[in-house]
């Protein structure tokens, strides 16, 4: 139900634009594990390119082969250009990349409903799309309007059945959740059951309580937020990212130094010798996304 990165949970994602490339390549993260090989940005044309081999179709080539390990590798070296994939992401309105010592896997994204990206679509008054990818190293930011894939070598054939379906990745099971759990005999939810979630549930189902009441009700939560922060950062990580969220929406510029404290405790953890550092630049980003949706909404 819900997935995280590095503490980070995965709590502002919307719904998948209605694309099957995008849904088939980027919603079901195909090219999980594959190596990003180039990023390249054409500024004449707003262009943003990815150069991808896919590890998924190497293995499942790998499988069908016949003889020795030997033959196939050379087999796959021979035909590399099949692997690679080219992502072409349009009408490129903002990129940042940020990695750490240049590991840039492929491990998963998603669609956001960020700052920047409602910033950049009232300025233009169009529809944009803000994707994340989370990488091995940090991640990456594209906001763009139209996105083309193509094979260097090769034709793209989609046989998805489900596609139709898929919306929204890490949060599609919240509702089954809910039912099984917070509901009462009549069907409706038991708000004082996730109230007390909030002060006595462990990480998860603080977590859920906040989703709901930040989603569905017109409850401040922010309170409720500030409690959760001051708990344990180890034993509470995916409550205290979802914290920072609620902060980020129903906040005001007040609430800013609080999340620049979280920001440098961020930093200090990751600083030590024992941590990646990698890991700290996706939980810091996550932070100054909150930081921004304050100042674009006390700004609008």
């Amino acid at each position: 139900m819900f997935n995280s990165a590095y503490g980070v949970i995965i709590n502002d994602e919307i719904n998948c634009p209605n694309n099957k490339y995008i849904k088939h390549f980027l919603w079901t993260s195909y090219f999980h594990d594959s190596e990003i090989i180039s990023i390249k940005l054409e500024r004449k044309s707003n262009q943003l390119v990815l150069l991808i081999e896919s590890i998924y179709d190497i293995d499942k080539d790998w499988g069908k082969l016949e003889g020795s390990r030997k033959e196939k590798r050379k087999y796959m070296q021979d035909n590399n250009n099949r692997y690679i994939y080219k992502l072409c992401f349009n009408e490129c309105m903002f990129f940042n990349h940020e990695s750490y010592d240049g590991s840039n896997d492929f491990i998963f994204c998603y669609f956001k409903r960020s700052a920047k990206l409602k910033m950049i679509e009232k300025n233009t008054g169009k529809e944009k799309y803000h994707l994340r990818i989370v990488t091995s190293g940090g991640y990456i930011d594209i906001i763009f309007s139209e996105f083309v894939i193509k094979k260097v070598e090769g034709r793209i054939v989609i046989k998805d059945k489900q596609i139709k379906n898929y919306k929204i990745q890490w949060l599609e099971k919240l509702a089954n959740y809910l039912e099984g759990y917070f509901m009462r005999e009549n069907n409706e939810v038991d708000d004082e059951k996730l109230k007390r979630n909030l002060f006595e549930g462990d990480d998860m189902e603080r977590c859920i309580a906040l989703y709901y009441f930040l989603n569905y009700t017109n409850e401040s939560i922010i309170k409720y937020a500030y409690d959760i922060l001051d708990l344990d950062k180890d034993y509470y990580e995916l409550s205290r990212s979802y914290a920072i969220t609620a902060i980020g929406q129903q906040g005001s510029k007040k609430d800013i130094p609080i999340l620049i404290e979280e920001y440098l405790d961020i930093e200090r953890k990751y600083s030590r010798e024992e941590e990646y550092y990698g890991n700290a630049l996706l939980s810091k980003r996550h932070v100054m996304d909150a930081i921004e949706m304050i100042n674009y909404c006390n700004m609008v």
